[in-house]
């Protein structure tokens, strides 16, 4: 194991959290933040076509459907996104999401050339082809590294939305739902005691 290489990415979020709040005027303590590998993740029964959002701004951190607080981090609550994954099942209507069997493969064309969008604050994180994220996946690693952070300050909402191209309607056989799946790998920052 590389410790090196953990403490390489540990400096960059660091470095890049600093850089953040003095340009953004955050006020945060920079000191008292511990960026920790973490996972932010949204899994959801989602409409066939349109602008589908991901995050209701309902549901409260619900272990298997989503680890958003509704449609923010709480204060105190920073992540930096590194990479993102996408899946997607045809699975039973009203089937538990965290009981669907998400398929990095088997995405239907009209939702491989929709983009994930992540908003915050009027700002674009990302947007990016779903496409783009399924085939950026290297050496059996089922995430795509966006090259460049993108950051979630907490307590202001936060948009994730499925843009299908205009006019697509992707048709289902009777009874059956379309579900997505979708997770960014990054930095958590937790206070230090």
């Amino acid at each position: 194991m590389n410790h090196y290489l953990n403490e390489e990415e540990y400096l960059k979020v660091t470095t890049y959290l600093a850089d953040k709040n003095e340009r953004k005027g955050y006020g945060w303590n920079i000191r008292n933040m511990k960026p920790m590998p973490g996972e932010l993740y949204i899994n959801k029964e989602i409409e066939t076509g349109g602008i589908v959002n991901l995050l209701d701004g309902e549901t409260n951190n619900v272990r298997g459907v989503t680890n958003f607080d509704k449609n923010t981090l709480v204060e105190g609550r920073v992540f930096v996104i590194s990479s993102v994954s996408f899946a997607s099942a045809i699975e039973d209507a009203g089937k538990a999401v965290h009981g669907v069997d998400y398929s990095f493969d088997n995405v239907p064309a009209s939702l491989r050339f929709s983009y994930l969008v992540v908003k915050q604050n009027d700002e674009v994180l990302m947007k990016l082809p779903i496409n783009s994220i399924l085939n950026g996946y290297k050496d059996g690693e089922k995430y795509r590294d966006l090259g460049a952070f993108s950051l979630i300050v907490p307590s202001q909402p936060i948009e994730v939305n499925i843009e299908y191209p205009n006019g697509t309607k992707i048709t289902l056989p009777d009874g059956k739902s379309l579900y997505s799946s979708v997770f960014f790998r990054g930095f958590e920052t937790y206070l230090k005691r």
